[in-house]
């Protein structure tokens, strides 16, 4: 028996390689999810060091980025989530994953996140998301994916945030040179 559903997969992008037209859509796609406002993406996006388009057949319905954080901001999350020791300046963020709608529970998340594991390998990670979103909460404990801290709230959110680490020491250590295994 043969599987008639289409294969999601996701491809790995740097911004300067990307058209505007897949930059704007890649922007379109966070925005649908409400929760960014458009000035950080058009700040952002350009800026990040990957953006992962996910793909079913040639439509895109998902996308994620990565990119070295702003560090004072990020700092500033780890000491609201109670865990400054962890705070890695090397860490990689993963953010504005966002799947549209009719393509969620369908595995673009997981293709997100496998792709990302390629490309980072041991590299320490981190993001933020809502506490209460349980679209993002179980599935990325799967992928190793544990939280830091406690729940928090930050000035640029109204809402509850949970932090998210992978490959993080429980206390950072600029001595390892980057040697995460």
């Amino acid at each position: 028996m043969s599987d008639n559903k289409p294969k999601i997969h996701a491809m790995l992008r740097r911004p300067i390689d990307c058209s505007l037209q897949n930059i704007e859509l890649f922007i379109k796609i966070v925005l649908a999810s409400g929760e960014v406002p458009v000035e950080n993406l058009n700040r952002g996006v350009p800026a990040a060091e990957m953006l992962i388009f996910v793909m079913q057949e040639k439509v895109v319905i998902g996308v994620c980025a990565l990119r070295y954080p702003n560090a004072k901001f990020h700092k500033h999350l780890f000491e609201k989530a109670t865990v400054p020791e962890m705070y890695n300046p090397h860490s990689l963020e993963a953010c504005w994953a966002s799947i549209l709608p009719n393509y969620r529970n369908q595995g673009a998340l997981s293709s997100i996140y496998k792709t990302t594991q390629k490309y980072t390998e041991h590299r320490p990670m981190h993001g933020v998301h809502r506490a209460e979103n349980n679209l993002i909460s179980e599935p990325i404990k799967k992928l190793g994916y544990v939280q830091a801290g406690i729940d928090f709230y930050s000035d640029t959110s109204d809402n509850k945030l949970c932090l998210i680490v992978k490959n993080h020491d429980p206390v950072f250590d600029p001595n390892k040179k980057m040697r995460y295994s």
